[in-house]
């Protein structure tokens, strides 16, 4: 299965991470990976672990704890 990720940041608002598959565009979930920090945040999608289904890390933008968080 591929997937596309993206992050949607609005004003004084923890970012937004949504995980749509490639090909239909329908939404496969979505994650809010650092709630109570405003600001943006970075997404990599990938086989980290390779079982055969790719994992989100997201990384916090400028200015934030460096945080990095994946989801697999």
């Amino acid at each position: 299965m591929d997937v596309t990720a993206g992050v949607e940041t609005l004003p004084n608002q923890s970012p937004v991470v949504t995980v749509r598959d490639s090909e239909t565009g329908q939404v496969k979930f979505q994650v809010q990976p650092y709630p109570g920090i405003t600001g943006t945040a970075s997404v990599a999608v990938g086989d980290l672990n390779y079982d055969g289904i790719p994992d989100l890390v997201v990384a916090p933008g400028s200015n934030l704890p460096a945080i990095i968080t994946i989801f697999n």
